[in-house]
């Protein structure tokens, strides 16, 4: 991550499961957890997850500017 780094930028951790490997994703306006078998595939994961941000802070501001 840069160094400013603001909270609508995502931050992720990894971390060991009792099945698996934990993966979790979040930012101010939405967080995704997901399980995985592998810590590789988990980290193969992350690219493609921090792709989904974007738009849902598109969708956050939409929403916030209809109200």
């Amino acid at each position: 991550m840069s160094p400013h780094n603001t909270d609508s930028q995502p931050r992720y951790n990894i971390a060991p499961a009792e099945k698996g490997w934990i993966l979790v994703i979040q930012n101010e306006h939405c967080s995704v957890t997901q399980l995985f078998s592998s810590v590789d595939s988990a980290r193969r994961a992350v690219d493609q997850l921090l792709e989904f941000f974007p738009a849902t802070d598109a969708a956050a501001s939409g929403s916030h500017q209809a109200a």
